[in-house]
């Protein structure tokens, strides 16, 4: 991301803890589907760490993988707070996407991605979701491919298994 685009963003979102930028790949329900997202992450101390997650599913939808992209940051981020100690709570996570899906909470085919967001909010953290046009962000951009390169792994991996 440019500074332009950095000093945007944090300047529009002040209080953030969690800055995340993801992208999924899915063609049907049926088929495989893949997730990525960029993770910027605060800490105490004002120190920024940056980190991307990515993989896939044996089955779901675009939008399910839109969905996975932040739900699999999250977890990464819970562990690794966990793992070293800290019981910081983020306060704001700030959700960049390109998906009108994700901005609007997914839908009844997406339940378990959506409960586990919505179940984060219920433990105080706050989402602020922003949308941005496909590709303006170069994370977004890598998370696309990796997103479609997991698809793609996870399609094979289907295709030697049969």
């Amino acid at each position: 991301m440019t500074q332009a685009q950095w000093d945007e963003l944090t300047s529009n979102n002040p209080n953030w803890d969690v800055i995340l930028i993801g992208d999924g790949s899915g063609l049907k329900a049926a088929e495989p589907c893949g997730y990525a997202c960029a993770i910027y992450e605060k800490y105490a101390d004002g120190a920024i760490k940056q980190d991307m997650v990515y993989g896939g599913s044996s089955h779901g939808t675009n939008n399910n993988a839109e969905l996975m992209a932040y739900v699999s940051a999250m977890n990464f981020l819970m562990a690794r707070k966990a793992e070293e100690g800290r019981k910081q709570q983020y306060a704001t996570v700030v959700i960049v996407t390109d998906s009108e899906y994700v901005v609007k909470n997914g839908g009844k085919a997406n339940l378990l991605p959506r409960w586990l967001l919505d179940r984060m909010s219920a433990f105080g953290y706050r989402f602020v979701k922003q949308h941005a046009k496909r590709c303006v962000f170069e994370e977004n951009v890598v998370a696309d491919k990796l997103s479609r390169k997991a698809r793609l792994a996870m399609t094979q991996k289907k295709k030697e298994k049969n």
